[in-house]
């Protein structure tokens, strides 16, 4: 039951996150979801990673993937919902390797989020861009 509830709440954010980018893109976003499962700065499970998020006084939600509290409909469908489970499965059973070397973050690369220069490490998959390593002496 817990490795199916994982499937799921990996496959929703690979479908919500990377819909349109090729295996490669897909196979990022998952490894990033199960990295953070894996480290202690973040929730230790798949699903309460995928949901976490956070209010800060007199600001609306934020949340660490932007889908799931932006209000639309999140029901998946298609033949992108069949590709998210495959590589969800992949990722959970360890079918293929980590292509982000254990990055923690990322954010499309037409946006420009104020905490990415507190990061080194990137490196551009699809239209993502991945963050592996903290510099010395930032808090994040």
């Amino acid at each position: 039951m817990i490795i199916e509830t994982a499937l799921i709440c990996l496959a929703l954010n690979v479908y919500h996150e990377a819909r349109g980018e090729a295996f490669e893109g897909k196979q990022a976003v998952a490894s990033v979801t199960l990295n953070r499962a894996r480290d202690r700065r973040f929730p230790n499970t798949v699903c309460d990673v995928v949901k976490q998020s956070s209010r800060r006084k007199g600001r609306r939600r934020a949340c660490q993937f932007s889908w799931y509290c932006d209000g639309r409909n999140d029901r998946p469908s298609g033949k992108a919902w069949g590709e998210a489970l495959h590589v969800a499965h992949d990722a959970i059973t360890g079918a293929f390797g980590d292509n982000t070397d254990g990055a923690l973050w990322y954010h499309h690369f037409k946006s420009k989020p104020i905490w990415r220069s507190r990061l080194d490490g990137a490196t551009q998959i699809g239209a993502h861009i991945f963050y592996n390593i903290r510099r010395k002496g930032t808090k994040f």
